[in-house]
């Protein structure tokens, strides 16, 4: 027989259906053999351990059972193999890291149940498109960061928190931010160079330092509940020509949650954004300022 031969002999027995690596099933052990290829998650099990499939760069599919609970830190960062994830309703909470780096993980399907999707827990995946359940109160700092090709999120009532740079440098066309959402936190959007809508809704009330920096939008209204805008809020976003505020813009100003804005025009920590009202000439729309 030849070296080609036995060589394609070994690998078709490397990925028989009864192999261990080719189908793991994964009942809590702390180790883990290195090479799995296919996991399925025993019904037992509540909770995925920590690092528990950390860079098994043959991982190409998870089967998660209704039951589980939690996904710990870094779970699976680093399965740059790992295709598409669907999380039962029983699944509260991804931990931080927990998909970091998947690079080839395409598709996730989010049930309601979710609650929380933590720091980093989808940082630098392949996705299109993600559709975040009624269920998540918090989108944490760097879920989503890096996500290059993420074009499209549905994000739905109920969230309550989008955080620092939770968006940072995706695809995304547009966002409508529900109104539930009471903050965009530093740099949430910062740097998505493809945004060109974004609906902010009534109960939105900071929009803070940075949060659509670097973004394209030529135009957006800012709604009656916001009461503070952070410094840099839409630094360089080159494109942009119009901006709609409130029809409350009076008592938006001074009220007591612009003083921090306006001091006698120009606050020594805020210049830049007087620079802003002065570029967009909001104080000739102003009946009084105290």
């Amino acid at each position: 027989m030849s070296a080609a031969n036995d060589d394609a002999g070994r690998e078709r027995k490397r990925l028989r259906p009864d192999d261990d690596a080719a189908n793991f099933v994964y009942t809590g052990q702390e180790n883990v053999p290195g090479g799995v290829i296919c996991v399925r998650i025993h019904p037992s099990i509540k909770v995925i351990r920590a690092r528990a499939f950390f860079r098994q760069t043959r991982l190409m599919s998870v089967e998660l059972h209704d039951g589980l609970e939690v996904i710990e830190e870094q779970a699976f960062q680093g399965c740059g193999s790992l295709q598409e994830m669907l999380f039962p309703p029983s699944v509260r909470a991804i931990k931080d890291f927990a998909f970091c780096w998947c690079s080839g993980l395409t598709a996730a399907i989010f049930n309601d149940g979710l609650e929380v999707i933590e720091t980093g827990a989808f940082y630098g995946c392949a996705f299109e498109r993600i559709d975040i359940p009624p269920s998540v109160k918090a989108i944490k700092c760097f879920a989503f960061r890096d996500c290059s090709g993420l074009t499209t999120a549905i994000l739905n009532d109920g969230l309550e928190e989008i955080g620092d740079r939770a968006f940072g440098r995706c695809a995304l066309v547009r966002i409508n931010i529900p109104p539930s959402v009471r903050a965009n936190k530093d740099h949430a959007f910062r740097n998505c160079s493809g945004l060109t809508t974004v609906i902010l809704n009534n109960g939105l009330e900071e929009i803070w330092r940075g949060a659509f920096g670097g973004c394209v939008f030529e135009s957006f209204v800012i709604p009656p509940s916001v009461r503070a805008i952070g410094n840099d809020a839409f630094e360089d976003c080159s494109n942009l020509t119009y901006v709609h505020f409130c029809d409350e813009i009076e008592e938006f100003v001074s009220g007591e949650s612009m003083q921090h804005w306006w001091n006698h025009r120009v606050h020594e920590k805020c210049l830049s954004t007087y620079c802003f009202l002065a570029q967009f000439n909001i104080p000739e729309r102003l009946g009084l300022v105290r």
